[in-house]
């Protein structure tokens, strides 16, 4: 690439680096210089103006990253000093390089954990708190869930409740601890419920409907002794006998979990029923009635059990917090907690509003709610209302900046939502920039790049913004095929045994050495 030439969004570029004034909201591509674009805006912030390191903090997703973002501050600093002969600007630089150890750039759990740090009185936690990593802290969630199940099996309160549940198919043993892993991952949005163990289910009308129906029997006018609704009615006539005869609701409701009743809608032949068409239609009602019956008990105890173990998960998280032990998604509750107390919030705002006067966001496109509140309370005025929404709390201008591509959006199952992106880039669509100029590949790839993803990204609303085409600005590749498709002719595959990830994997090495 010709080191001369100016890319086509170079004004955009410009007003990223020297717009500090403006809330910027800047969506980039793959190989578009989104990392360049934020470090040059903080080497700008700390050389062309009144702003330190400290009053910057830079937020991106993974630790690999903030690494190479402090690297690459690092180095455009140490460049800029070495070309430098003017006394006040080689001290600002020279000041800027001994703070940079101990700027905040970080991960949004790390940013977390540092406000934490700075107001772990008002956050009613130990100054020495810890902080466990992912493996430690499902460890210890797993030896007090165990702990749970055993005192609710012995508890007599829930004897019925587990009984009706081991009817309905349902396992604590194996089946709770799923449920309680994700209730623990989103323990913040959990709200304490009761649901009372069940009224005596009564079976009675289930009982005579289905008696109802199978007497239907009676209107077979076929010349042979049966046919597919006679066996259909037989089968209802058999889950009605074991309703009737079964010991106690437990044994009622196992047969009612156990048995699967056939499906009405094509039983029969016309010619052997008087009205073969009502009857259908009748059977499919009351399997329909019987479906719902066992999905709305099992709702029952699901909710009942969910209810307890939403209490399990909440005494947890307090006890937890008590012993100074947070897991990450307890660093970002308890940082958006303390900025939104309703007591001490605002004193707790207005340090951290004074402390943090830029913050920069990298890779938006995987936020989640929780992430967006804590930047919106640290850039807004102290004085809002802190209950009112992110979307519509009023920040200061140039306080915050986003950079992100939403076509890279990837951590959906972290509560990543790309709606957020969308709702933020609508509220400070004034700043918005867009750079799209590739410096990573040949004009031949990013040529097929945007030929085949712009037929594959189309517009949705709330979901997938529409595809931008990249521009490219390297020059062509001196000789070679720009782009080569691997795999065009299908791998060859046994018709009695599927492939393996072992068989694949040589297949397509195979077709990269080709």
């Amino acid at each position: 690439m010709n080191s001369n030439v100016i890319p086509p969004d170079q004004h955009a570029r410009d007003a990223i680096a020297s717009d500090h004034d403006k809330t910027l909201f800047v969506e980039a591509g793959a190989g578009c210089g989104k990392t360049e674009a934020l470090v040059g805006r903080v080497i700008n912030l700390v050389t062309s103006s009144d702003v330190s390191l400290d009053d910057v903090a830079v937020i991106t997703f993974t630790n690999k990253a903030a690494a190479e973002l402090r690297h690459r501050i690092r180095s455009r600093l140490e460049e800029l000093l070495a070309t430098s002969s003017e006394p006040t600007t080689r001290e600002r630089l020279d000041l800027s390089l001994k703070k940079l150890d101990d700027a905040a750039i970080s991960t949004l759990h790390g940013f977390a954990r540092r406000l934490l740090n700075e107001h772990s009185i008002e956050a009613k936690f130990p100054p020495n708190f810890e902080v466990l990593d992912e493996i430690s802290s499902q460890v210890e969630f797993i030896e007090r869930f165990e702990k749970f199940l055993d005192s609710l099996l012995l508890d007599p309160e829930w004897s019925r409740t587990l009984l009706i549940s081991d009817a309905l198919g349902i396992n604590p043993a194996k089946d709770l601890l799923p449920l309680a892993n994700e209730l623990h991952k989103n323990w913040d949005l959990l709200k304490p419920a009761r649901y009372p163990d069940p009224a005596a289910i009564n079976f009675e009308d289930l009982i005579v409907k289905g008696h109802a129906l199978a007497l239907q029997e009676n209107t077979f006018i076929g010349s042979a002794d049966s046919d597919s609704m006679t066996k259909s009615l037989e089968a209802i006539r058999q889950f009605v006998s074991e309703l009737e005869t079964d010991f106690d609701e437990i044994q009622q409701i196992d047969t009612l979990a156990r048995t699967k009743l056939p499906s009405g809608k094509t039983k029969g032949r016309k010619t052997n029923w008087t009205d073969i068409e009502s009857l259908r239609s009748q059977f499919e009602s009351y399997t329909a009635e019987v479906a719902f019956f066992r999905a709305s008990l099992t709702d029952l105890i699901l909710r009942r059990l969910t209810a307890c173990l939403t209490d399990f998960i909440l005494d947890g998280v307090l006890e937890q917090r008590k012993l100074g032990r947070l897991d990450y998604h307890d660093l970002l509750v308890s940082a958006r907690e303390i900025l939104n107390n309703s007591t001490q919030g605002q004193l707790i705002r207005s340090k951290v509003h004074n402390k943090y006067k830029y913050l920069l966001i990298d890779e938006f496109q995987d936020t989640d709610p929780i992430q967006i509140e804590i930047a919106t309370l640290i850039a807004s005025p102290v004085d809002i209302t802190s209950s009112t929404s992110w979307q519509t709390t009023p920040t200061l201008l140039g306080r915050l900046f986003f950079v992100g591509d939403p076509k890279q959006s990837i951590y959906r199952f972290r509560r990543a939502d790309i709606s957020l992106y969308l709702d933020a880039q609508e509220k400070y669509q004034d700043g918005k920039f867009l750079l799209s100029t590739n410096f990573r590949s040949t004009p031949e790839i990013i040529s097929w790049v945007n030929e085949v993803f712009g037929k594959l990204i189309k517009h949705r609303d709330n979901s997938q913004p529409a595809y931008t085409p990249l521009v490219p600005i390297r020059e062509s590749a001196p000789a070679g095929n720009a782009v080569t498709l691997l795999g065009l002719a299908a791998h060859e595959t046994s018709e009695n045994k599927k492939p393996t990830a072992d068989s694949v994997q040589i297949s397509e090495a195979h077709d990269i050495t080709q």
